[in-house]
């Protein structure tokens, strides 16, 4: 299967160059950088937290999206092909924005991000600038049922962290305050890819990202409506949400999904949601590629009561609008 023309050595590089001579009103990299892999929104404003959001090879997350509006991060670091982001990318962007109120590291907790941002974290000290580490681990089926949440990797998570902290950092919140939100974030949010197996026509549930076999399937019945009732199920259970919680839900729709399919299966676990716990805003679009076999990435937030007022407005990237 074709999936790009581009320099697999340099295809990072040469995109971040590209969206920022093509969006320069939006979007810049780092001067002089060494690797040139980190998008920055601009303008730059040193005088908040800022937020930089760094989750494994090209195209998971797309950087774009995470940069080309307003609310969700100041920096979109991405790695190589298939390779997780550079630390030196992290510091040098830190150093550039140079912000005295520190920054808030976010990634998916895979052993790659984890070491880089890490080391990323050790030379922003050295320098004097604060950081705090935000692993996200919402794949709830990454790991066996029984294994602790740290153990967990994260899919898709972070957009709903990075989403309210962004807007949180804007109303002058500190570091402290905004790491110990986070966590709660975090551990109120789930995430699984649900497949389709066609040869077999069973919808299965926690396949991974690298083709690792699914937690569970299903022969039952194989259609869109089937499968959103069941993965809406899993991850109600997972999360439990209480009364003074809200559920949001967003749905991936990596390259090799038809738009139709995405809006119908989103449309479906809203309507399945209606008579059991409601979601008061489903968000399909294309927040990353990270697999090559038909699925969908669904990720819920079950948001305290206090924090749903970020999630009002909506912000419109060049991928999807959340």
């Amino acid at each position: 299967m074709l999936t790009n023309l581009c320099n697999d050595d340099t295809v990072s590089s040469d995109f971040t160059a590209a969206m920022a001579s093509i969006y320069p009103d939006r979007v810049g990299t780092v001067p002089g950088s060494f690797n040139n892999r980190a998008l920055l929104r601009l303008p730059v404003e040193s005088d908040r937290v800022n937020l930089i959001v760094s989750a494994g090879g090209f195209g998971a997350p797309f950087p774009d999206g995470m940069v080309a509006c307003q609310g969700l991060a100041d920096v979109s670091v991405v790695g190589g092909k298939c390779a997780a982001p550079s630390a030196y990318d992290i510091y040098e962007a830190a150093r550039y924005i140079n912000s005295q109120k520190g920054y808030l590291l976010i990634y998916n907790n895979f052993m790659g991000d984890c070491l880089n941002n890490d080391l990323a974290k050790e030379l922003m000290e050295i320098d004097g600038l604060r950081s705090s580490l935000i692993p996200y681990n919402d794949d709830c089926l990454s790991v066996d049922p029984s294994a602790p949440r740290s153990e967990r990797t994260g899919l898709l998570g972070l957009h709903y962290g990075a989403r309210i902290a962004w807007q949180m950092a804007h109303e002058g919140a500190d570091l402290e305050t905004l790491s110990a939100v986070l966590e709660t974030v975090r551990a109120r949010t789930s995430s699984m890819n649900v497949s389709f197996d066609p040869d077999t026509k069973r919808v299965q549930l926690g396949r991974g990202i690298s083709g690792e076999p699914p937690r569970i399937e299903y022969d039952e019945e194989f259609s869109l409506q089937f499968a959103a009732a069941k993965a809406y199920d899993y991850l109600l259970a997972d999360l439990s949400p209480r009364e003074d919680e809200t559920l949001y839900v967003l749905v991936n729709r990596p390259f090799s999904v038809n738009t139709e399919d995405l809006y119908i299966f989103s449309h479906a676990m809203q309507t399945y949601a209606q008579s059991r716990v409601p979601i008061r805003r489903m968000s399909p679009g294309h927040y990353t590629r990270h697999f090559y076999y038909y699925a969908f990435g669904v990720c819920m937030l079950s948001c305290p009561k206090d924090l749903t007022k970020y999630l009002q407005d909506v912000c419109c990237t060049t991928a999807f609008i959340f």
